[in-house]
């Protein structure tokens, strides 16, 4: 006889980090779905004041959890939606296409209990190898996908390797900084802690954007990673002094570029051309094949994607890395026309006929 229940993590949050963490480690899920990435972005909400509720849950069958559902119901104007602070959720972990077809049943019976205006969700494309098609249409979602690039690291056997296979302006500038003395990078990582390093990445966050960009409680998080083994800070310094930093996060053979920072003095300096090198070198060596260098990657204006001209020069950085575009599966179901014609005007308004 089958048993099945669905635990969600307000009712007994022990126990849904319980399933949700086993769950991850037995299918080599992406980093985004670690506990510390949920945790993450639930503080990065919080400490915005968007947070209205968390149903977030898992679908557990004979003591084995087989679908796992993050779920955060966050406040837009006047509405309820299912979304992340200007980004997508990424969509459920399902064991198969029948538990998939029972999640998704029972998160439109949330949205509409809730009175939700939209979800919008993305398939993590580290999640997407098995299956290159966007399932988010199967449950009436519009298809707005968007490209990422992502970086192939079993293309080389050493980073020397992946250099050779990156654009000539890449390479220039990579051995530009590394026969340049005055320039040095370092490492913080579980085996080589530096809080006063990392506290200086976080005073570089906020001098780069001008402001204090996120809640203390979110950095904290950044460096538990660190900690736990599921992230690395790469630094550069000049003439001794830290300048730019680079953190990813990873898990199994799969990792994401999370933030960067740097001093905006130096602004002239290829800075990000070594940082992603030095990422590439220390990754490999942990058995990393893939990295997804996230957004801003996409080269053109789509449905609820607009990028300016310094994200898309970001994007054309990013191309001349080993690798290639890949699919960014995407969906918005809606529950509101009002929300549907406000978001067809803000695109009528931002896409540009060339």
């Amino acid at each position: 006889m089958t048993a099945s229940r669905i635990i969600y993590k307000t009712e007994d949050a022990n126990l849904f980090w319980h399933y949700w963490e086993r769950y991850v480690a037995e299918h080599h899920s992406s980093p985004r779905y670690l506990r510390t990435t949920i945790e993450y972005y639930l503080a990065i909400l919080r400490g915005a004041g968007n947070l209205d509720s968390d149903k977030s849950f898992l679908y557990v069958v004979n003591n084995e959890p087989v679908a796992c559902v993050f779920l955060p119901i966050i406040r837009q104007g006047e509405d309820l939606v299912i979304a992340m602070d200007g980004d997508y959720v990424f969509a459920p972990l399902c064991h198969d296409v029948n538990v998939q077809k029972k999640i998704f049943a029972l998160i439109d019976d949330i949205a509409r209990s809730c009175n939700l205006a939209k979800i919008c969700f993305s398939i993590d494309p580290l999640e997407n190898n098995e299956r290159h098609f966007n399932f988010l249409q199967a449950y009436n979602y519009l298809d707005v996908s968007i490209l990422t690039y992502m970086v192939d690291l079993s293309q080389g056997k050493n980073v020397e390797e992946l250099l050779q296979k990156c654009h000539s302006r890449y390479k220039r500038s990579v051995k530009k900084i590394l026969s340049d003395k005055r320039f040095q990078t370092f490492i913080v990582d579980a085996d080589h802690l530096s809080r006063p390093l990392f506290d200086n990445y976080v005073a570089l966050h906020h001098k780069c954007a001008g402001r204090i960009t996120r809640v203390q409680e979110s950095f904290d998080i950044q460096f538990e990673k660190i900690k736990n083994g599921h992230a690395v800070l790469i630094g550069l310094k000049y003439e001794d002094k830290p300048i730019a930093y680079y953190y990813f996060v990873y898990s199994a053979d799969k990792a994401f570029a999370f933030s960067s920072a740097d001093d905006p003095e130096y602004d002239a300096l290829p800075l990000y051309h070594i940082l992603f090198y030095r990422q590439m070198e220390y990754l490999k060596n942990l058995g990393i094949n893939y990295i997804d260098t996230e957004q801003p990657a996409n080269p053109s204006q789509q449905f609820d994607c607009y990028p300016e001209d310094k994200q898309l020069n970001t994007s054309f950085f990013k191309q001349g890395l080993v690798g290639s575009f890949v699919n960014q599966s995407r969906g918005i179901k809606y529950f509101s026309q009002k929300v549907f014609d406000a978001d067809m005007e803000i695109f009528e308004k931002n896409y540009k006929i060339l």
